[in-house]
């Protein structure tokens, strides 16, 4: 005959189990919400990004045809004020992304 006790353990160890599915896809579902807020920040930035590279261009478009400097010490600072600028919002994206996955760590 069927111990009365072995089946009491595993009706408990399948609730806990069901129990740990369900808290595992709500986890998840969290995550992934989480992580489509993260994406939709870096479009942001992306879009900040492009938007300061072209405002660039046009102040060196100005400068270009005020005569005062060459094509190539254009060029220069050009490429230089770009790379400056792609790092700093490559710091802006690290910090939000930092953030958002400690805020995830503290919310797990």
């Amino acid at each position: 005959m069927v111990d009365p006790t072995s089946v009491i353990l595993a009706c408990v160890a399948i609730a806990l189990s069901v129990a740990f599915f369900w808290m595992s896809y709500n986890a998840s579902k969290s995550i992934e919400s989480s992580v489509d807020k993260l994406e939709k920040i870096y479009d942001v930035l992306l879009n900040k990004m492009f938007g300061m590279v072209g405002e660039t261009i046009a102040d060196y478009r100005k400068h270009a045809w005020s005569g005062r400097a060459t094509e190539k010490d254009l060029s220069k600072l050009a490429e230089e004020k770009t790379n400056e600028r792609i790092e700093n919002i490559r710091k802006e994206i690290s910090k939000e992304m930092e953030a958002k996955i400690s805020e995830l760590g503290k919310n797990w």
